[in-house]
C-alpha cells in the first residue's frame, strides 16, 4: 500500500465516525417531527386564514388611493436633451434642405431619407427636375422658381451626418 492509501482508508474511517455521530444526534432528537410541526402550523396559520370581504375591499381602495397620489405626483421631467432626429432642416451650399429620419431595421441604424429642397422664395419644397449630366435642378411647385447646379443627394446625405458627428447641429437645433 502507498501512502495515499493510507490516507484514503484514514480519511474514510474519520467520515464514517463523524456521520454516525450525527446519525445518533438527530435520532435522539425528534428533527422530522419538528419539521411536520412548522409545517402544519404554517398551513394553519397562513393559508387557512379566514378574509371577509370588508376586509378586501379596504386593501382594494387603499390601493386605489396610493395609485391614484402616485400618478397625481409625477414631476413631468423637461425635455432637455436635444435628438438627433430633431435635425430635420439645414442650409448647405447655399441652398436650403429639408430630410426624414427612417430605421433601418435590417441594419439596426437611421439614415437620412427624403432630401428634398427648400424654394428660396417662397418656402415650398421643391421636385427635382430630370437633368442630363451632373448638375441636379429642381423647380418650385408653387411659384415655379427654379434651382439649379444643386449638389448631389449623397453629398447632402454625407454633410448631415457629418454635421451631426461633429455637434454642429446642435446649434441649428436651438435656432429653430
Amino acid at each position: 500500500m502507498t501512502r495515499k492509501d493510507y490516507k484514503i482508508a484514514l480519511l474514510g474511517g474519520v467520515i464514517t465516525i463523524i456521520s454516525s455521530g450525527i446519525y445518533d444526534y438527530i435520532k435522539e432528537k425528534p428533527l422530522l417531527s419538528s419539521l411536520k410541526f412548522l409545517f402544519q402550523w404554517i398551513w394553519n396559520q397562513i393559508f387557512e386564514f379566514e378574509i371577509k370581504i370588508w376586509q378586501i375591499l379596504i386593501v382594494l381602495v387603499f390601493i386605489i388611493i396610493i395609485s391614484f397620489i402616485i400618478k397625481n405626483n409625477k414631476v413631468e421631467k423637461p425635455k432637455s436633451t436635444v435628438s438627433f432626429k430633431d435635425y430635420v432642416r439645414d442650409k448647405i451650399h447655399g441652398t436650403e434642405w429639408t430630410w426624414n429620419w427612417e430605421h433601418n431595421f435590417l441594419e439596426n441604424k437611421w439614415q437620412v431619407s427624403n432630401i428634398t429642397p427648400i424654394c428660396n422664395k417662397c418656402g415650398t419644397r421643391m421636385k427635382f427636375e430630370s437633368s442630363y449630366g451632373s448638375n441636379l435642378s429642381s423647380k418650385c411647385p408653387r411659384c415655379d422658381n427654379r434651382q439649379t447646379n444643386l449638389k448631389d443627394k449623397e453629398i447632402i446625405e454625407a454633410l448631415i451626418i457629418d454635421n451631426i458627428h461633429q455637434n454642429l447641429h446642435l446649434d441649428k437645433i436651438k435656432r429653430e
